[in-house]
């Protein structure tokens, strides 16, 4: 772990903290659609880490479970596609607490959708993501709302915001595959899977995004339309 990193990012010279930054193309999209520039990243995987530096990011090697980052060091924390690679919803909870201690004002979680499994094997088809096996920790937007109010009841955050993001209308979507395709496929590819029912679908969605509230005010509408967020879960409008 590079110490010196920590203790600038523990001395508030960031503005943003991406937890699980993989090969920094999180960051470049916070770049963009919330103008934080002095962005520092947390990532284990040492291939990814080497992948943000070459993109221009500054990363912490280490795992985000155990990193103690200082109370409101940034002004918020990103999870992007993180939190459904850890072993499990304890290690889940502890990273959330992590974030909501080192972020002043938001914490922004977007993580694959695992909610339509049951309508889809009804069709013969799945998610391609729904079976990878690096997934171990497939979180339900009830599995958030549980956590969440926990930590709400416990004051470590103000409010929360469950959503889906980005519809998938139709099983004709490329990443909708056969039920029996391979577990590690990513999209659909007609010569390798062969034919797939095509359907109109609704209520499937590629993210859920978790809005966690920090700051009595927060720039929650340009935070949603950033996330592609298509359907508020909780609370309900």
């Amino acid at each position: 772990m590079d110490d010196r990193l920590l203790r600038r990012v523990n001395t508030g010279e960031f503005e943003a903290l991406d937890l699980g930054c993989g090969g920094g193309g999180s960051a470049e999209f916070v770049r963009k659609q919330f103008g934080y520039q002095r962005i520092a990243g947390i990532e284990l995987d040492p291939r990814k880490v080497a992948l943000a530096k070459a993109a221009g990011l500054e990363v912490l090697q280490a795992d985000a479970t155990s990193v103690a980052v200082s109370k409101g060091a940034v002004a918020a924390c990103f999870m992007f596609h993180f939190l459904e690679h850890l072993r499990t919803l304890a290690e889940a909870r502890a990273v959330l607490i992590q974030a909501c201690r080192a972020a002043r004002e938001f914490v922004l979680i977007r993580q694959p959708y695992f909610g339509a499994d049951e309508q889809l094997l009804e069709r013969g088809v799945k998610l391609a993501w729904s079976t990878w096996r690096t997934h171990a920790n497939r979180m339900s937007t009830l599995d958030f709302h549980t956590l969440l109010s926990e930590l709400r009841e416990k004051g470590v955050l103000r409010k929360f915001f469950i959503n889906y993001a980005i519809p998938i209308d139709s099983s004709e979507d490329n990443q909708i595959i056969p039920l029996e395709t391979s577990s590690e496929e990513l999209f659909y590819d007609a010569a390798k899977h062969g034919a797939k029912r095509v359907v109109p679908l609704s209520n499937v969605y590629r993210e859920v995004c978790v809005i966690v509230q920090l700051a009595e005010q927060i720039p929650l509408e340009k935070i949603e339309r950033a996330s592609r967020v298509a359907r508020r879960v909780y609370p309900m409008v």
